[in-house]
């Protein structure tokens, strides 16, 4: 926006002022005025003070000085103090001693001078009195990082290597004497920002009689020259002051002994009208020790700008040095020394091009899965710092916040702190401002829904848009929409089951080696969208075959396959897991679903024992012991004992006794079931003094035979 004006002249009164307040003869005069009406012509007459003490009681009146002023209201000149008296070439220069009143008159609107609408400003401008000059000027806010309260702490007296940083990439300066304006202008500061100014003090000359030490009293406005509510911020009045060490213009001796230069903030207050112009101000007095002769010693103290302006405001914020004197009450000259912040309107209006760029990460995404956006917001201008600088972040409602996880600069830091919240599916941020080339990266997490629509329906789209008060010459670049496919729910699940005993090879009813067992496989797509290459991976039984190999969305499958036990698996479990493969997308590689089941098959193992049991004889002789003719009685007894699983089934089990040659029908055990073939033996004469040996043996399909000795004695 531009300055109002009223009748075609500012609202604001003209000001005019000098670059120093003291000048040496042949030294120039940097002469700069404000709020005049746009391209008038000024005229500028200098003249000395006669009533000032100094003066060399000759009027000294110089030609005037016409001047064009610019469409904003502002002009700058300059003019050279002479070097002798009065134009003759010699004598005491008229400006060494005097006191020298400027007259800046525009001929307004009209552009007729000695009318009702001309403008007039005045200021002085003088040599320093006593030991003391001071220059007060504002830091460049170019050669400083643009930093706010919050992210650096008062400084309230004493000494201090300057903390204010200069920006990223710009060298090792930061605010100091050598990096001085006249004027601030609002291209340059962000709105919250700390403001520094230096007091340039020069001594030269005896310090003694107040001991080096001096104090100042300056003014930094809390509102506009018309009334504009907004300057310097009345909630911090001095944030900082300080001696600056660090400056390169800094020279501290000790030639008076008055020991090193020092500052004590002894006053600060707000003073309601306190200013020239009726605004309130705020105002700081400081002491200054430990002065002497010889020292340039460069007081910096920081007030900070308010964070915030009112639409439509105009007119100038003004600081001043507005008096000075020694400890002891003498008078310092220090003129009419001031450091406006000039067209306040520009805040508003002057140029700074935001962009907004958006990238997810990942994409495509699951539905359940965090998504994370990347927002950059990018101050393009190369020379004016973007203020005002909002966020606007609409999530899709198939989305749900999680967190702004970071927010950095990409110097790392950001610059302003950034305020963020979210409701009802949208971020509001504000940035505060950015500088020239500032980009910050913002991080925001949410959580795809669980039925958010999948790929081939239509994407997430997450919008954001950033502004500004800064003027922007190309809002096409301040909307961003990044769109996000979600992945389809591809799911897969298999059953595997023990289907049957396909052939008992040795008849014995449960499973064992050498038998072939079946299991069956059932594959079901669960998932939202058609599996392709739908296959079944078995290392156990080989290969299995699927009636189907492409599955729509809840649709099965079936196969089997088959396995025979082998003798190690014996008394074992034969562990099998299946492994179900489907792909949602051929094309895509990797994005295969899988599912495993697995089915636990037991192989019972029993063992064959066999007893041999003399059960007697018969005494044929009736001579009471054992003797040729009789008979001795045998009792063969086979077991199924069971070993694993609660054992298996024996089949063809035949019990066999060696020395009659008898044999028992084959049967079948079952687990812990018996047999038992009872044999006679008839005593020979030959077995008479001997011991008759008998071995029973027992066989099955399953096992090896089994054998129990048994001996009789024979008296």
């Amino acid at each position: 926006m531009a300055e109002e004006y009223f009748d075609g002249l500012p609202e604001a009164l003209p000001i005019v002022e000098t670059d120093k307040a003291d000048y040496a003869p042949g030294e120039t005069v940097v002469i700069s005025g404000s709020n005049y009406a746009p391209n008038s012509t000024v005229e500028i007459q200098i003249a000395d003070d006669l009533a000032a003490p100094g003066d060399d009681g000759e009027a000294d009146i110089y030609h005037p000085i016409l001047v064009t002023v610019d469409e904003y209201g502002v002009f700058t000149t300059d003019w050279t103090v002479p070097i002798d008296n009065n134009g003759t070439g010699s004598g005491i220069p008229d400006a060494l001693n005097a006191t020298l009143n400027l007259t800046a008159t525009g001929d307004g609107v009209d552009g007729i001078f000695e009318t009702d609408d001309d403008q007039v400003a005045i200021t002085t401008f003088t040599d320093a009195g006593g030991a003391y000059d001071i220059d007060f000027r504002a830091s460049d806010p170019t050669s400083y990082s643009n930093l706010v309260p919050a992210q650096l702490p008062p400084i309230n007296g004493g000494t201090a290597a300057d903390p204010l940083d200069p920006p990223p990439g710009e060298g090792t300066d930061d605010a100091s004497s050598a990096d001085v304006v006249t004027s601030l202008a609002p291209d340059d500061l962000g709105l919250g920002q700390i403001v520094a100014f230096q007091f340039i003090i020069t001594v030269d000359g005896d310090t003694s009689p107040e001991n080096g030490v001096i104090e100042l009293l300056a003014g930094w406005n809390a509102e506009t020259t018309n009334g504009g509510d907004f300057g310097y911020d009345e909630t911090f009045l001095i944030y900082g002051a300080f001696i600056d060490t660090s400056d390169p213009a800094h020279i501290d001796g000790n030639a008076d002994g008055n020991g090193a230069a020092t500052v004590a903030i002894t006053n600060e207050a707000l003073i309601p009208n306190g200013s020239t112009t009726g605004a309130d101000e705020i105002r700081g007095t400081f002491e200054v020790s430990g002065l002497d002769d010889g020292d340039t010693v460069v007081l910096e103290v920081w007030v900070v700008l308010e964070d915030t302006i009112p639409p439509g405001t105009g007119g100038t914020v003004q600081s001043r040095l507005i008096d000075a004197e020694t400890a002891d009450g003498d008078a310092i000259s220090t003129g009419n020394q001031t450091n406006p912040l000039l067209r306040v309107f520009r805040f508003f209006n002057a140029e700074a091009d935001i962009a907004v760029t958006k990238t997810d990460d990942p994409d495509p995404v699951g539905l359940g899965d965090t998504l994370t956006y990347f927002i950059e917001v990018t101050n393009n201008s190369t020379d004016t710092v973007a203020n005002g600088v909002t966020l606007t972040d609409v999530l899709d409602p198939n989305t749900t916040f999680v967190q702004i996880a970071s927010v950095i600069d990409t110097e790392g830091v950001i610059t302003t702190p950034a305020d963020f919240s979210e409701a009802g599916g949208t971020i509001t941020g504000d940035l505060g401002f950015l500088v020239p080339g500032e980009t910050v990266i913002i991080e925001v997490e949410v959580t795809v829904n669980d039925d958010a629509p999948t790929i081939g329906t239509e994407n997430l789209l997450n919008t954001v848009t950033v502004d500004a008060i800064t003027n922007d010459p190309d809002d096409s670049n301040n909307t961003a929409t990044e769109p996000t496919d979600v992945l389809a729910d591809p799911e897969i699940s298999i059953t595997k089951t023990f289907n049957q005993l396909l052939d008992d090879a040795d008849g014995s009813g449960d499973i064992s080696p050498g038998d072939t067992i079946e299991y069956s496989f059932e594959v079901t797509n669960t998932g939202d969208v058609t599996l392709f290459d739908v296959s079944v991976d078995d290392p156990l039984v080989g290969p299995v075959t699927l009636l189907d190999t492409e599955l729509d969305p809840l649709e099965s499958t079936t196969g089997t396959a088959t396995y025979v036990v082998l003798p190690g698996d014996l008394g074992n479990t034969i562990i099998n897991t299946a492994t179900a493969t489907g792909d949602p997308d051929p094309n895509t590689p990797g994005d295969e679903v899988t599912a495993t089941d697995s089915e636990n098959v037991d192989v019972p193992e029993s063992v064959l024992e066999i007893v041999k049991t003399n059960t007697g004889f018969t005494d044929n002789d009736g001579s009471g012991d054992i003797s040729e003719g009789d008979f001795v009685l045998y009792d063969l007894t086979a077991t199924n004992i069971p070993v694993a699983f609660g054992g298996a089934n024996l089949t063809n089990v035949v019990i066999t006794d060696d020395l009659t040659g008898d044999t028992s029908t084959p049967l079948t055990l079952g687990p812990n079931e018996s047999d038992t073939l009872s044999v006679s033996y008839t005593v020979l004469d030959s077995d008479l003094g001997t011991t008759i040996e008998n071995i029973g043996t027992a066989d099955s399909d399953q096992t090896d035979p089994v054998t129990d000795p048994e001996g009789i004695d024979v008296p």
